[in-house]
């Protein structure tokens, strides 16, 4: 982690570079440097025993007060206009490096200060994408909505075209496919191809995993790959890296285990050597689905287990839910069936609250075959019952034929209501 840490910081000096002189960073830096634990240690030649009492760490300590600082001096250097802009920015790089909580802070405080219409509304839709990555989807859809007001307001088509894919976005996770799919359709046909190429790169990426989620291969690996190549000549790595992410589980999905895993280690590559810490989080869950399907318990139970230590420095409770279903599958395939349906259990509980209905479909199914093999029949029927109904509203017949041929049932059964 030490080493995510200080691409952190070395992402935090490039922003800054943009803002301010020279002569301004040396000041800055000169005065956000901190003296390290062991440098403080010897020169105050503690006592072994204060050493003992002492030898505990907080987290990244060091790392919120440097932030602190550097917010306090730009405040005092720039203009209002370029300090609003600054904390933006340095929210939405918090953001991308999982830094939630911070970045809360520093967009509320852009949103206090800034006057001017355009920059608020982008103010609003970084808080509205923070609150979508926390799962707060009210809070996310008002703050999306208000920025839309403000676009529209402005007739500024590129600003309108992001609030309609920040809404796709949230309808995606919350499982309502052609919802988002529409959204992002609409998105693209606001902009023209000259308008911002790396925003339709973005919009086309985001239709690309709708579709492997829909079960349109082609389409997907087209808009997939379109995307990649879009980001590499803007060398956006953050994307990437999620567009491996995608590709991967895309090959997940087609069985295709080797390549799946090859666009997974990728992933993994890009995202350790720029320290993307919520796409690593995907990226190790991806892997421990993978050994799932090749029975290789031991080792998905190792990614799964990382990929819970970051979820849960995140804060990402959509990614906690899907690792403790990740989770249940393991142990019911070690015949720990308490601890299997603890997880599902958990899993499925998260997912009511956060009104994902995809994942509350897959978690109900894993409950349904642990039930059928522990010969609970009441209790699988209820989720079963549950998961049919909800594949059969968004008409995914590939998932209802699974697992119809899994539970040797007839086609009837999916028309439940």
């Amino acid at each position: 982690m030490e080493y995510i840490y200080n691409n952190f910081a070395v992402d935090l000096q490039e922003l800054l570079m943009k803002y301010l002189s020279a002569p301004e960073m040396s000041s800055l830096l000169s005065k956000v440097s901190l003296m390290d634990k062991t440098e403080k240690d010897e020169r105050l030649n503690l006592k072994e025993i204060y050493r003992q009492q002492l030898d505990i760490e907080f987290g990244n300590f060091n790392e919120r007060i440097q932030l602190d600082r550097t917010v306090t001096y730009t405040q005092k250097n720039l203009s209002p206009e370029k300090f609003s802009k600054m904390l933006i920015n340095l929210g939405k790089l918090c953001i991308s490096h999982g830094k939630l909580s911070i970045a809360h802070e520093l967009l509320n405080k852009a949103n206090r200060n800034n006057g001017n219409k355009a920059t608020k509304a982008e103010t609003l839709l970084a808080m509205a994408d923070l609150y979508a990555r926390k799962a707060n989807w009210d809070s996310s859809i008002i703050a999306v909505r208000k920025a839309r007001f403000i676009y529209s307001a402005l007739k500024d088509s590129n600003g309108i075209a992001k609030c309609e894919n920040i809404i796709g976005t949230i309808y995606g996770d919350q499982g309502e496919f052609h919802e988002a799919k529409a959204c992002f359709e609409k998105s693209l046909s606001i902009l023209n191809p000259s308008d911002d190429p790396e925003l339709i790169a973005s919009i086309r990426a985001n239709l690309g995993v709708i579709e492997v989620i829909l079960g349109n291969k082609d389409k997907a690996i087209n808009y997939l790959n379109n995307a990649i190549d879009n980001f590499k000549l803007t060398g956006n790595y953050k994307r990437i890296a999620e567009l491996k992410h995608n590709i991967g589980l895309l090959h997940y999905e087609l069985t295709d285990y080797e390549s799946a895993s090859k666009s997974y280690d990728e992933c993994i590559d890009i995202a350790l050597k720029n320290s993307f810490i919520p796409v690593l989080c995907l990226a190790y869950l991806g892997k421990a689905n993978l050994f799932v399907s090749s029975s290789e318990y031991l080792a998905a139970e190792i990614y799964a287990d990382k990929a819970l230590e970051l979820s849960h420095y995140l804060d990402d409770k959509l990614t906690i839910a899907d690792i403790y279903k990740t989770k249940g599958i393991i142990e019911r395939n070690l015949k720990n069936f308490t601890n299997a349906e603890n997880y599902l259990l958990s899993s499925l509980r998260l997912n009511n609250e956060l009104k994902n209905d995809l994942n509350i479909a897959e978690t109900s199914f894993e409950l349904a075959v642990l039930y059928d093999e522990i010969e609970r029949p009441d209790q699988k029927e209820e989720h079963l019952k549950d998961s049919l109904n909800y594949y059969a509203r968004m008409q995914s017949a590939d998932r209802i034929r699974k697992i119809e041929e899994i539970f040797s049932i007839n086609r009837a059964y999916s028309s439940a209501s």
